[in-house]
């Protein structure tokens, strides 16, 4: 049986390989350069999305604006 902190390891990973599916046509036109695609600019385009997905608190409060 999986133990709740190995249940929420598996969701995070699987919203992290949904996260770079949807980015993955994106990341790949950026990567582009002198009309070839770039291994390495992908390779660093992800690592950063991935490091700001692990950056982000999902248990914070939305900011609100004042007037």
């Amino acid at each position: 049986m999986l133990s709740f902190f190995h249940f929420i390891f598996v969701i995070f990973l699987y919203t992290i390989t949904q996260v770079l599916r949807h980015y993955n046509n994106r990341i790949r036109i950026a990567a582009i350069k002198n009309g070839h695609m770039d291994r390495e600019t992908e390779d660093s385009i992800k690592q950063r999305l991935v490091a700001a997905l692990f950056k982000f608190r999902f248990d914070e409060q939305p900011y609100r604006k004042t007037e």
